[in-house]
């Protein structure tokens, strides 16, 4: 997985191609479509960094669906 999602924008709904972790380093994007920006609030970047990285951690406990034993 490269990071890469995308976001339907709040104002036209088109999606927006975004990089989490792009986006938990506090960038911005933009809708290519009405040009809105989004982003994460400043105060919520470091919430959203340790969210993250507890996540990475439990993916790579699993594969498949299952617990890998290590």
């Amino acid at each position: 997985m490269t990071g890469e999602q995308s976001i339907q924008c709040p104002v036209c709904q088109t999606p927006i191609l975004i990089e989490y972790k792009a986006l938990i380093q506090g960038m911005r994007f933009t809708c290519g479509n009405c040009k809105a920006s989004i982003g994460i609030a400043s105060e919520a970047i470091s919430v959203a960094k340790e969210t993250m990285k507890k996540y990475d951690e439990l993916k790579t406990q699993f594969r498949d669906g299952k617990k890998v034993n290590k």
